[in-house]
């Protein structure tokens, strides 16, 4: 049976002061931070991070995903 295949990499970035970071879930579970460590602010938008900011924020673990979903 097929399984969904998720996105692993996400991009939270704060709307007050642009502060952002990728997050590699490994879960299907989606975790990422309550507000800005930067300015405190709660707004933080989240998006799937781009094939580039995922390799460079976790490049071993960016590898593996490919890896699996070329299989």
């Amino acid at each position: 049976m097929p399984m969904p295949f998720r996105h692993p990499f996400w991009k939270f970035t704060c709307q007050a002061c642009g502060w952002g970071k990728v997050f590699y879930n490994r879960s299907d579970v989606i975790l990422g931070p309550g507000t800005c460590p930067k300015c405190g602010g709660s707004h933080l938008k989240k998006t799937k991070a781009n094939p580039l900011e995922s390799a460079a924020a976790f490049p071993l673990e960016y590898a593996h995903y490919l890896s699996r979903k070329l299989v």
